[in-house]
């Protein structure tokens, strides 16, 4: 089954319903081995992982209904963590950044801090899992 097929499943067109792919691979060493364990038995810490963004994934944020959240993986693999609805973000002080609990747990595992301006509000809808897929062609940030 792939991602739209999923999609489909639940009730979501893929095509019309503004479905922002994020396959997170991040360059810290310490973060990109943990990040599994994250998705799998530290929800929260995940989660704040991937509300924080650069400027202009902020922007897809803003724009996307839902997100559909993978862990990259060597070639053009991903492991499937779940598929996440977009409720509205707010700005963010770098100060009430590092307020955030789940943000010193990230800090430890060499995340870089405050990357963007906002939080992305993102509640965990009911796909979730640890497919692995695959992707064919030419492998960016897909």
């Amino acid at each position: 089954m792939d991602l739209n097929q999923l999609l489909s499943a639940k009730g979501i067109d893929p095509k019309t319903s503004r479905v922002l792919v994020m396959r997170h691979t991040p360059k810290e060493p310490e973060l990109r081995k943990a990040l599994p364990w994250l998705a799998s038995d530290k929800q929260d810490v995940f989660n704040c992982y991937q509300q924080f963004q650069q400027p202009r994934e902020e922007k897809q944020l803003d724009a996307a209904a839902y997100v559909a959240s993978f862990i990259g993986r060597p070639r053009a693999e991903a492991v499937f963590v779940g598929l996440y609805s977009v409720r509205g973000s707010r700005p963010v002080t770098r100060r009430r950044f590092w307020r955030i609990p789940e943000n010193a747990t990230l800090r430890k595992l060499g995340a870089i801090g405050w990357r963007g301006r906002t939080i992305a509000r993102l509640v965990r809808g009911s796909i979730s899992g640890s497919r692995t897929c695959t992707r064919s062609g030419k492998v960016n940030s897909w």
